[in-house]
C-alpha cells in the first residue's frame, strides 16, 4: 500500500487571529509528545477567543524511531481536523504503549 500524504495540516481557531501558532509535530517523538500536552492545555482558551491560530504540521522523517509516527499519519483522515486532534491525543497519551509494537498491529489500532 503506496499513501502520498502532501501539503497536509491541521488548523485549529480562526486564520484571522493576530498570532499564529505553527508546530511540526511527529506522533512517535516523545518530545513532541510533551509539548503538544502542553499545548492543549495552554492554547484551547486562547483559540477558542479568537486569538491564536494553531497550526499543526507533520514531521515525517525517514529516521527508525519516528516511522511509526509517520505511518500513524499516513492513516489521518485530514477532512475531518476535530477527530485528528482527538486521536493524536490519545495517541501521544499513549505513546510508549504502541511505540514498541510492529506495524501491522499499529495499523490495526489505527483502522479500528
Amino acid at each position: 500500500m503506496t499513501v502520498t500524504v502532501e501539503n497536509t495540516h491541521l488548523s485549529y481557531g480562526s486564520s484571522d487571529a493576530p498570532v499564529k501558532v505553527e508546530v511540526f509535530l511527529n506522533l512517535a517523538c516523545p518530545y513532541c509528545a510533551t509539548f503538544f500536552e502542553n499545548a492543549d492545555q495552554t492554547l484551547k482558551s486562547y483559540i477558542q477567543d479568537g486569538k491564536v491560530q494553531y497550526i499543526i504540521k507533520h514531521f515525517d522523517k525517514p529516521r527508525e524511531m519516528l516511522l511509526y509516527g509517520t505511518l500513524a499519519n499516513c492513516f489521518f483522515d485530514y477532512k475531518d481536523p476535530e477527530k485528528i486532534y482527538e486521536l493524536m491525543k490519545d495517541l501521544f497519551a499513549k505513546q510508549s504503549e504502541w511505540h514498541e509494537k510492529d506495524s501491522d498491529t499499529i495499523k490495526k489500532m489505527l483502522v479500528e
